[in-house]
């Protein structure tokens, strides 16, 4: 997404800024988790209280470089410890829900991949209201992610 900000906003939606990809060194073929996507649907606040809608918002994906991964297993290492990349689709909606259902584990290549910054709740912190102890989360952008609008399939070799 290449959407001009105005310099003089007072605020940025950072999460939405697209980092540069070439900082980053990234698999060309990803192996992806579809059995364990979860569903991020558009929401709504009433009353301070939020309620799904149906619209998808974004896909997360669990995948893997598919090189470190294919190597890994032709040792015979077991694989069970190693770090996944979440993958964002923010597109294609009907063709990985289509996956999901096949709960498959494919090869893939993305679409238009993109690097963000990532808001993560980092803690939780209490606070007194009158004789009420609420919890609110602290959110934090510590890290980055990986955002696609789709993706292909990759054969087998």
């Amino acid at each position: 997404m290449t959407k001009k900000l105005n310099i003089t906003d007072e605020k940025f939606p950072l999460t939405e800024l697209n980092l540069d990809m070439n900082q980053f060194e990234l698999p060309n073929v990803w192996r992806a988790d579809f059995s364990k996507a979860k569903i991020n649907h558009e929401a709504e606040y009433i009353n301070g209280q939020r309620h799904d809608l149906e619209n998808i918002s974004s896909i997360v994906v669990p995948a893997f470089d598919d090189t470190v991964l294919t190597a890994l297993e032709k040792m015979n290492v077991s694989v069970s410890s190693l770090k996944n990349t979440e993958i964002e689709f923010i597109g294609d909606f009907i063709n990985i829900e289509k996956q999901i259902e096949q709960e498959k584990n494919v090869k893939i290549k993305l679409n238009k991949p993109q690097i963000r910054l990532k808001n993560e709740v980092v803690n939780k912190k209490s606070a007194k209201r009158g004789e009420d102890k609420i919890w609110y989360p602290v959110i934090a952008i510590n890290s980055v992610k990986m955002v696609a609008e789709g993706f292909q399939l990759v054969a087998d070799e």
